[in-house]
């Protein structure tokens, strides 16, 4: 009995000593992971994090004066107690823009950590942080859609015919339109002020596919025109431009081959570190499948465009019990990639990736 007894303690003993060289090492662990167990969170989640940066992030004045506007995105750590730290642009729009994304960064509250094997972890991450110009609309314009008496209507300088040169001379045919065979008229609204400029370009019937975009870009770089005049004076006139998207006219410039590979093969935003972590973060494992034990590796292929936009989604290996679902749902809500280069000029590269399913 006594034999018994002392045994019992000497294994109570060692298990004592392992639990602890098990929690030594998990709290000396200073990897830095991309992907865990659970991935960290901001206190309250995403609406929170939206809500703590819009409140935050303050336009700088000089940048946004010169049109400087996209989304900066930045890279950070959150440590196992939850702190920010390694905090760093991966890709900035502006000097002062970036050192305003960076300072948000750095003074957000801390997060809830990230775990593996049920212990907090050191975890990479990385945040978008958008600034868009958002223009307040004037004083509204004499509409020309009314009846409105002018003595004279607003006119490009040159005429029609110089008008429909340089939107010949301009427009460039998206080349994903191209590849997907949209084309039609987008109608454009603008104003003419008084001084002949252009202002509050608008679509109000567009086809999609970078098309409406495009006829924005034109419409906004057009020369001063000569204003609309009424009651012997210049006036505010609302104008509708219809701009025609023919294949027949642009498909020739367009570049329709379909590479698989390239100098400069597309890439997600920040790489693919970044990419296995949009996954992680965004990838739910269905509860059916779950349940009926499916586990194994989905194919995903599809086209980065040149815009950087992906299409013509497949699978091209599955997994049952909705896994091949959420593997497309997934692909679907990324966001615009880098596209693929040749010999410097953008171009359409055929991409894949694997979405792993692993039952824990």
């Amino acid at each position: 009995m006594k034999f018994i007894k002392t045994l019992i303690i000497a294994l109570a003993c060692v298990f004592a000593m392992v639990s602890a060289q098990a929690q030594e090492s998990a709290t000396n662990d200073t990897t830095i992971y991309t992907i865990v167990d659970e991935m960290p969170q901001f206190q309250g989640g995403d609406s929170a994090l939206v809500d703590y940066i819009t409140h935050n992030v303050h336009y700088p004045q000089a940048e946004k004066a010169q049109g400087i506007q996209g989304k900066v995105y930045v890279g950070f750590v959150v440590e196992k107690d939850g702190s920010i730290s390694n905090v760093e642009i991966k890709r900035g729009i502006g000097e002062e823009c970036d050192a305003e994304a960076v300072r948000v960064v750095k003074n957000m509250p801390a997060w809830i950590p990230g775990k593996r094997n049920g212990e907090p972890v050191r975890v990479s991450s990385m945040l978008p942080i958008n600034y868009k110009i958002v223009e307040l609309p004037p004083p509204p314009p004499i509409d020309t859609f009314q009846r409105v008496t002018l003595e004279r209507m607003p006119a490009f300088p040159g005429g029609e015919e110089a008008l429909m040169n340089f939107i010949s001379t301009n427009l460039r045919y998206p080349q994903y339109a191209v590849h997907h065979n949209i084309y039609g008229r987008v109608f454009v609204r603008f104003v003419v002020e008084p001084d002949g400029t252009v202002s509050n370009v608008e679509v109000l019937r567009g086809i999609g596919g970078g098309c409406d975009e495009e006829a924005v870009r034109v419409a906004k770089m057009m020369p001063d025109w000569i204003p609309g005049e009424a009651f012997g004076e210049k006036v505010r006139v609302s104008y509708l431009l219809p701009i025609n998207f023919r294949l027949s006219d642009y498909a020739p410039e367009i570049d329709p081959t379909l590479y698989t590979k390239a100098e400069k093969m597309p890439s997600f935003p920040g790489g693919e570190i970044y990419m296995h972590e949009f996954i992680a973060r965004n990838i739910r494992y269905p509860q059916q499948a779950r349940e009926d034990g499916y586990s194994g590796t989905v194919y995903i292929k599809f086209v980065v465009e040149v815009d950087g936009s992906l299409s013509n989604i497949e699978v091209v290996k599955g997994v049952g019990g909705g896994c091949t679902e959420e593997a497309l749902r997934i692909v679907k809500i990324m966001p615009k990639w880098d596209p693929g280069e040749i010999s410097g000029k953008k171009v359409r590269v055929s991409y894949t990736v694997p979405f792993n399913f692993r039952l824990q």
